[in-house]
């Protein structure tokens, strides 16, 4: 799903005016970004960005970490005009961004130009007993379908008068 650059404007429009980022140099680099369309056209939202070659995190004012940080090729700077000046010079590059904000998640306009981050798969995270639960649960409705299956057949062998095909069926029931 490709993110078109009016829905990342309109993103970053919403952020200003719901989301307190503490600092005015994050404001400034998300107007630069939100009035530089060749720019915003190779930035993509993700989570995780200090996973990628060359990420962007800004943060929400007294949010988890420091509000801007700047990740390439494995190394942080937190210096606004560094970060800034990293936007402008290589424009032309793949830029991932990483907005963290309080409820995130219940924000329809940060789902909607939120994209996977290709250098980190969020399944290669996933908890054990997460991943457990799951699989119990997807066994059991197959269980559950499977026992509906049985009984609808159970059904039509009584409707049909087939005693021999019952009689195997519920057996098979019996059997479970």
């Amino acid at each position: 799903m490709s993110i078109n650059v009016d829905e990342k404007k309109a993103f970053i429009a919403w952020l200003n005016d719901h989301v307190d980022f503490g600092r005015r140099e994050i404001y400034w680099i998300l107007n630069y970004l939100m009035n530089h369309s060749a720019i915003l056209s190779k930035v993509t939202f993700v989570e995780h960005a200090s996973k990628t070659p060359r990420g962007v995190r800004i943060s929400q004012a007294g949010f988890e970490t420091e509000g801007l940080e700047l990740y390439l090729n494995g190394r942080t700077f937190t210096d606004s005009e560094q970060v800034f000046h990293e936007l402008r010079m290589n424009w032309k590059k793949e830029l991932f961004m990483e907005i963290a904000f309080e409820n995130a998640w219940d924000s329809s306009e940060y789902l909607a130009v939120l994209a996977d981050n290709p250098f980190y798969s969020w399944n290669d995270t996933v908890d054990a007993d997460v991943e457990q639960s799951v699989l119990a649960a997807l066994e059991n409705e197959q269980k559950s379908k499977e026992l509906d299956t049985l009984y609808q057949e159970i059904n039509r062998a009584l409707e049909a008068g087939n005693q021999a095909e019952f009689e195997r069926l519920t057996n098979n029931l019996k059997a479970r």
